[in-house]
């Protein structure tokens, strides 16, 4: 059994290479675009359209910030509208603030360093809760963005992603009503879990106890957000590899005592005949999405300045992936529509809001590939790329 320092090393050494090899890949890149070697497909430019990716006329997308190492989860201050990335693979997290409303980052703050795989973030009564290896912490930031006070507030979620917890686990953080909400992904595709509290999505008080479990039976949790209508706690949820059918991607409302029915069921639909219970009085998905896509981020959209039909619209990023048939699915920004009275789905269609990163049929032949999107309090969309070691900025056309 892996002990928890062991694991945090590992973990730390796994973040240092990652940093390693995204400043090698970053130099490489730039020499053979100097030497003519290498098309436009990752050669992006803060400011820019991100070439290649197109979105809805109304809409423009240009690059944010650039030159980091895999980021992936993101959060907004909302005393200044901020916004923070985990940057994954440098094991640190980053403020990028745009103080002269160019759309650009004006420079990459590093608020924390040193972690082990940063994932989930999230800002709260003046807190910016962090998530990492196995643990939760909080910390409060002054002007300059420094640290004056660290709290580990939670030391013991389950770690890892498989059964010998060498593979960096990923925990969303969400805070609603007062409450800390922690997603745990499953440590196997499919087996009798002896943590209840993995492939779950746990509640805390905000000081990190009290801990329970508030929904379960859920594959591999990606993201949360809040349905600002109805107030209910959204989840994306990864459909399971290895499975004798493709399984879908899948997008959840959950309350409080939901069991979604993994390992015994998959999406609410496909039965694994090596568990008992099968679907059968499981929490069904609001929508399943292509197998494969590897759902993995959400966010309600809240603009009054664009046209009406987005507004409350709901969008999920797919990181991308490759069925059983061998073909590429997924990669992109898709848009659910919502129905602004009630919060509830129209239908189960939706539309690539953002769609361009694949570059030709082979797999892996692609100029970047989205993770999270995010919301802000000026109305813009953020979504963060960890291939590209990007953030790209969506708005309204002036």
């Amino acid at each position: 059994m892996v002990t928890e320092l062991q694991l945090k090393r590992r973990m730390r050494l796994q973040a240092y290479f990652l940093g390693v090899l995204a400043i090698i890949s970053a130099v490489l890149g730039i020499v053979f675009v100097a030497l003519g070697g290498l098309p436009d497909k990752r050669f992006l430019r803060t400011g820019e359209k991100v070439p290649g990716v197109a979105v809805p006329d109304d809409f423009e997308i240009t690059v944010f910030a650039m030159d980091l190492s895999a980021p992936r989860y993101m959060a907004v201050q909302p005393e200044t509208n901020v916004l923070f990335v985990s940057d994954r693979g440098a094991g640190r997290v980053v403020a990028l603030p745009d103080e002269d409303g160019d759309h650009v980052a004006d420079k990459k703050i590093t608020v924390l360093d040193g972690l082990a795989v940063p994932t989930g973030l999230a800002f709260h009564n003046g807190w910016l809760y962090l998530a990492e290896a196995s643990q939760v912490s909080r910390v409060r930031l002054d002007e300059k963005y420094e640290v004056v006070e660290k709290q580990i507030i939670i030391d013991d979620l389950p770690a890892g992603r498989n059964q010998d917890e060498e593979i960096s686990n990923m925990y969303a953080l969400l805070i609603h009503d007062n409450e800390l909400y922690v997603t745990v992904e499953a440590s196997c595709a499919g087996c009798d879990e002896t943590d209840s509290r993995r492939a779950a999505v746990l509640v805390y008080a905000l000081d990190g106890s009290n801990e329970r479990t508030f929904a379960s039976g859920l594959y591999y949790p990606t993201a949360l957000a809040v349905n600002p209508v109805n107030q209910q706690i959204w989840v994306a949820v990864q459909g399971r590899p290895g499975f004798s059918q493709d399984v879908p991607e899948s997008l959840y409302a959950v309350q409080n005592g939901d069991f979604a029915g993994w390992p015994a069921c998959h999406a609410g639909i496909l039965a694994d005949p090596n568990f008992a219970g099968g679907c059968e009085s499981v929490l069904q998905p609001l929508v399943t999405l292509d197998p494969q896509g590897n759902i993995s981020g959400l966010a309600f959209y809240a603009n009054p300045d664009a046209p009406e039909k987005y507004q409350g619209d709901v969008f999920v990023t797919l990181h991308g992936g490759v069925n059983k048939a061998g073909k590429q699915v997924g990669l992109g920004l898709l848009r659910l529509d919502v129905d602004p009275a009630t919060g509830e789905l129209v239908s189960d269609d939706f539309e690539y809001f953002g769609e361009g990163w694949w570059l030709s049929e082979e797999p892996g032949d692609l100029r970047g590939r989205p993770w999270g999107v995010i919301m802000s309090g000026d109305g813009n969309l953020y979504v963060s790329d960890d291939d590209a070691g990007a953030i790209y900025q969506i708005r309204l056309k002036n």
